[in-house]
């Protein structure tokens, strides 16, 4: 099972990810990180998914999942990687527009991967960093 990380659990981005994950065959949601809704079942934030899960949010980041999905604002994912770091195998997915097409989008000297299979279909399937189209 890859074992999946999600940052910033409490935003619209992150509850259709929850959504789409929680049927996913392969995956499993290790945790679901947000401060504002620490202790909180992800439903109560997430009402869609009353009856779906009964998991919650946690305030504790594990920095070895297999994947890690970045859902905070705009301007904050760079921020939250310098702050904490995650083992050298996890795959991360931002889904913010921190690193999407921008000169700067690297990270410990890694750039990030636009991830359209359309364009980069060969490289997303090794990539390590990947920032989503939104």
């Amino acid at each position: 099972m890859i074992q999946a990380g999600i940052i910033g659990g409490a935003g619209y981005t992150a509850g259709e990810l929850i959504r789409l994950l929680l049927v996913h065959s392969k995956t499993e949601i290790n945790f679901v990180y947000s401060t504002s809704s620490a202790g909180k079942k992800l439903s109560a934030i997430h009402q869609d998914l009353e009856g779906s899960t009964d998991q919650l949010f946690t305030d504790t980041v594990n920095t070895e999942v297999d994947v890690l999905f970045l859902c905070l604002g705009h301007g904050n994912s760079k921020a939250f990687l310098e702050k904490n770091s995650f083992s050298k195998d996890t795959k991360i997915i931002d889904l913010s527009n921190d690193f999407r097409l921008t000169p700067d989008a690297v990270f410990q000297n890694k750039h990030f991967i636009y991830g359209l299979p359309e364009l980069n279909k060969s490289a997303i399937q090794s990539a390590q960093y990947i920032a989503n189209p939104g």
